[in-house]
């Protein structure tokens, strides 16, 4: 039933767009203020876990370039005929090579999923953080956001259900050891009937604690981002602003 690999279905790309775009868009504007409070006003934004292209789309919108990684071949199909002006690359998180940018950006859990070859661990991400300090121009940052152990349900499963014009989707998430498994079963409409599809995906989760360790390890200046006032607050998800000085 399950695939290690990691949003393998059109289907459930399609529905990861249509359904849960507004995480991204709503994350936009803070990190676009974050910056240009910095004075980073355009120049190269590296995107790791670029999904649909969302958040792509909002730097091109803003003035800036972009590249985006994601481990997902049909992500990155959806992601070059939904955002012009964007560059999209497939690849592991863990293994894409960084260009020289200006800022680095991740949001939506990428930096915690056990997907086939691109295994998140602590060892992973250190290794990661590392290739982006060296990456980033002296005053460049990386903003992301971690899935922490508060993001999985404390005793049963969680169950979640959502459907738009033409999908529906329920997902069955429990604890796991170090991470949690999002079970999902879902389905599309083509023509008068409806394909259905599962996918079942793990992620790590890291303490607050352990993320801002290995950042300083690897030379940021680091610190957690708090929700209120910045993004919007989301059970068991961490932000966090490194800075390259």
């Amino acid at each position: 039933m399950a695939t290690s690999d990691g949003y393998t279905s059109d289907d459930l790309v399609y529905i990861h767009d249509d359904g849960y775009h507004s995480y991204a868009l709503e994350a936009a504007p803070a990190i676009l203020n974050i910056l240009r409070e910095r004075g980073i006003h355009d120049g190269l934004v590296v995107d790791l876990g670029s999904g649909t292209g969302r958040w792509a789309g909002e730097l091109v919108k803003a003035g800036y370039r972009c590249l985006g990684f994601d481990q997902s071949s049909a992500m990155v199909r959806f992601a070059k005929k939904a955002v012009a002006g964007a560059h999209f690359k497939q690849s592991s998180l863990f293994d894409a090579e960084v260009p020289s940018c200006d800022a680095v950006t991740s949001m939506g859990e990428c930096l915690n999923y056990r997907f086939r070859g691109a295994r998140s661990s602590k060892s992973a991400l250190h290794r990661l953080f590392r290739r982006v300090h060296e990456a980033l121009r002296p005053g460049g940052v990386f903003i992301f956001d971690i899935a922490t152990p508060a993001r999985a349900p404390n005793r049963k499963p969680r169950v979640h259900r959502r459907d738009g014009t033409d999908w529906a989707i329920v997902s069955v998430t429990a604890a796991i050891p170090n991470g949690m498994r999002r079970s999902m079963v879902f389905f599309r409409r083509h023509g008068e009937l409806y394909r259905r599809g599962v996918e079942e995906h793990e992620l790590s989760l890291y303490p607050v604690a352990d993320i801002l360790a290995l950042l300083k390890r690897c030379g940021f200046k680091a610190r957690r981002l708090p929700g209120q006032g910045y993004f919007q607050e989301v059970p068991g998800i961490a932000w966090f602003l490194a800075e390259k000085t």
